[in-house]
């Protein structure tokens, strides 16, 4: 009887020892399996965050500022040349454009324009300026009329009266300033200020 109990005592101590070991298997399994997961999850939240990074990355590359419109002078075809003013940007063409360029534009004598192209009775325009005033007729071409003889012009009646259109700019002489039209000239004084129409 005492050999079949031992024998009875190490076959349950076998069994004892194959659950305990076969327990501890399991549990490392379900370790592994646990980590397993975890890294799993641990990688899928770290693809997440990369593709919003990325998205979040490409929304700003996406983001082009507008061009901006560069601020100055407009150009159209009518009016190459446009003079800036603080009426605005007032065109000057044709035969007026080439006359005020070659006074030096805006920083000649004439300064900026005041108002647009305007017709004259007959077959001429003209346009006012800072420092004076070009007249066109197809007749006689464009020619500017400055400062007191300017006045005195247009107190005559301008274009349409008996002077009519100028034929010359401006020219110095002895005692002062000529300019001549088609039926007269005005002259002015520099000792005294005063200005002389002379009909032809």
């Amino acid at each position: 009887m005492s050999t079949v109990r031992r024998w009875a005592c190490f076959a349950a101590a076998l069994i004892v020892t194959a659950l305990i070991t076969a327990g501890c298997s399991g549990a490392d399994n379900d370790s592994r399996s646990t980590g397993e997961i975890s890294n799993s999850a641990k990688a899928g939240i770290t693809s997440e965050k990369s593709k919003a990074n990325a998205t979040v990355s490409a929304a700003k590359s996406s983001q082009v500022a507008a061009p901006t419109q560069p601020f100055g002078s407009k150009v159209t075809p009518e009016s190459p040349n446009p003079a800036g003013t603080a009426n605005g940007h007032l065109p000057v063409s044709g035969q007026i454009l080439d006359k005020y360029n070659s006074l030096g534009g805006a920083h000649g004598v004439l300064g900026a324009p005041t108002g647009p192209q305007q017709p004259t009775p007959g077959d001429g325009t003209y346009q006012d300026f800072t420092g004076g005033t070009i007249y066109r007729s197809d007749s006689t071409g464009a020619h500017a009329v400055l400062g007191a003889i300017r006045t005195a012009y247009q107190d005559a009646g301008g274009p349409g009266g008996k002077l009519g259109f100028p034929t010359s700019d401006e020219t110095d002489t002895d005692s002062g300033k000529k300019s001549t039209f088609q039926h007269g000239t005005i002259t002015w004084n520099s000792s005294d200020g005063k200005t002389q129409v002379s009909e032809s």
